[in-house]
């Protein structure tokens, strides 16, 4: 049941999207919507909320992310000058160690109607560790955050119907 709700919402988003898309998907309001989205995934993540892949069909809401090992937790207790900020804990898990990845999450190319969000800065600052490779690190770990529940969706939806209300005369 619950694959076919969330292909039922994909479906949905996907015709509600493309009628938008068809009739006002510029670059500079596809740029808008990646923003938008970026912001989403951003402020869930910060919270300790990622994306649920545990139902089928890639699941289609918002969980709380993956805690974190008590190794880590130690290691984040021996280096707590470098937590991020009043979102940076010892014990949340929700990437905010140094708050560089979450940081670098931005509209990588938007055209008509297309849009592309990742990790913009490739290089996490003073390391030789790439940012995909921190995100696919996470995705291993369970935590899995750069993807958009049925929730964001919806509210993408209102987000670009609203932007065309405002640009229409």
């Amino acid at each position: 049941m619950a694959k076919s709700r969330t292909k039922k919402d994909i479906n949905d988003f996907k015709k509600e999207m493309t009628t938008l898309i068809d009739k006002f998907g510029s670059k500079k309001r596809m740029t808008l919507l990646g923003k938008e989205a970026v912001s989403l995934i951003v402020i869930r993540t910060r919270v300790g909320r990622g994306f649920s892949t545990a139902t089928k069909g890639g699941g289609d809401k918002a969980t709380k992310l993956k805690p974190l090992s008590p190794n880590y937790i130690d290691y984040r207790k021996k280096n707590k000058a470098k937590l991020t900020g009043r979102a940076g804990t010892v014990k949340k898990s929700n990437l905010t160690f140094t708050g560089q990845l979450l940081n670098s999450i931005d509209v990588i190319k938007a055209s008509k109607g297309k849009c592309f969000i990742g990790a913009k800065k490739e290089r996490r600052k003073g390391e030789t560790v790439k940012n995909s490779e921190i995100i696919g690190y996470q995705e291993k770990q369970g935590r899995v955050f750069l993807q958009l529940s049925t929730l964001d969706i919806k509210k993408l939806i209102r987000f670009m119907k609203n932007l065309v209300k405002l640009d229409t005369p």
